[in-house]
């Protein structure tokens, strides 16, 4: 029966292999493609002032200052910063015992596999919560605690309104995508304050860059909490997407460069402007939406059409990048390609390895039957 569903398992990861390598491929193309467009149409602007001729077009924007120009506050604790941070992000870590696995399989004489399961405990700092009331061992378990309104893990906040230059204002996705955090311990108080559901506790500052909550924090107990604060501070920063007018006449944003389809006799630049726009105020769930087989097909062709769903929307190919600093418009075009050469190459190497997984588990059933062979079944076991 195990080998059984070792076969069904690799048969399901070849027929999904086959998708995602043709997506990848697909996409690779069409990202190749838009990056030699886009570094033929680029114009690197100045961000005191938008001009009208550059709406709708791909521009680089070197060194601009982004400025948070509204208050950002953390979801769960009573942190927040008036102005100069462009991002606020919060780790909660709690001291648990967290339960290890390790399976061992054994070959069965006759065929199948048996499992050995066993398990061992540490006590340790995480960021993710285990829930110990399903551990193996009883005596271990409810052993793990916390307020229940209290959210272990990462967090973050964004500012609403940062804005780029003195012509610009970035949109909430590239605010999302600045990752240049610091420490903000300095810029806090001595403790900060949780208060979530009648859960109200006070975090003490510690010399780690912590704030702790608990017995003591060079020897914690099961149950104590420490909350690290970092924060994306005002700084310049170079940009590269399509530049779009806003509501606010005064400031302009940016959409992603994506792909359009262009006739065989070509296009006029105020329609190819047009459907650039159209285009990068599509929304994840709209790219979705768009892929995938239509009709009868999505039935005829389940993995295609799901691979094509997921895919589309997180791995779209678009030009939409914010860097730290002063970046020149080679520089930055470097780093898009070479973005783009290792999102191939990991995707190859995924389906690669899922075709291979796939038919190694295809024919597991095979080498099972093999195993038992007299005299020739354990060296030909071993070398394949």
């Amino acid at each position: 029966s195990d080998s059984f569903v070792d076969f069904l398992v690799g048969l399901v990861m070849v027929i999904f292999s086959i998708p995602i390598l043709w997506f990848n491929e697909s996409r690779s193309a069409k990202l190749e493609s838009l990056i030699a467009l886009g570094r033929s149409k680029v114009r690197t602007v100045d961000a005191k002032h938008a001009q009208d001729e550059d709406y709708n077009r791909l521009v680089h924007i070197q060194g601009a200052e982004m400025k948070a120009a509204a208050k950002v506050k953390d979801s769960q604790f009573d942190v927040a910063f008036e102005k100069g941070c462009v991002k606020l992000r919060s780790t909660v870590e709690v001291f648990q015992l967290v339960q290890h696995e390790k399976k061992e399989e054994r070959e069965k004489l006759g065929g199948g596999k048996e499992t050995i399961t066993t398990y061992s405990y540490t006590e340790e700092w995480s960021s993710h919560w285990y829930d110990s009331s399903g551990y193996a061992d009883k005596s271990k378990q409810g052993m793990n605690r916390k307020p229940s309104s209290l959210d272990v893990g990462t967090q973050e906040a964004l500012c609403d309104k940062v804005e780029y230059g003195l012509g610009f204002v970035l949109s909430k996705s590239l605010v999302d995508m600045c990752k240049g955090y610091i420490p903000a311990t300095n810029l806090l108080g001595e403790s900060v304050k949780f208060d979530g559901k009648g859960d109200a506790m006070v975090f003490r500052k510690t010399s780690d860059e912590f704030f702790y909550y608990g017995q003591s924090s060079g020897s914690p107990a099961l149950g104590d909490i420490r909350v690290a604060f970092e924060y994306v501070p005002d700084g310049p920063a170079t940009v590269v997407a399509l530049q779009v007018e806003t509501a606010d006449a005064s400031r302009a944003s940016f959409l992603p460069f994506r792909t359009i389809s262009r006739p065989l006799c070509g296009m006029s630049e105020e329609a190819e402007k047009t459907a650039l726009r159209k285009e990068g105020e599509k929304t994840r769930d709209d790219l979705a939406d768009e892929a995938g087989c239509p009709g009868f097909l999505a039935c005829c062709c389940l993995p295609c059409h799901l691979v094509m769903k997921c895919f589309s929307a997180a791995l779209t190919p678009e030009i939409h990048h914010i860097f730290e600093g002063s970046k020149t418009l080679e520089e930055c075009f470097k780093v898009i390609t070479f973005e783009a050469a290792a999102a191939k190459w990991l995707l190859r190497l995924i389906g690669w390895a899922m075709m291979y997984v796939g038919l190694y588990c295809m024919f597991s059933p095979f080498l099972t039957l093999i195993t038992v062979l007299p005299w020739i079944g354990p060296p030909l076991a071993k070398f394949g």
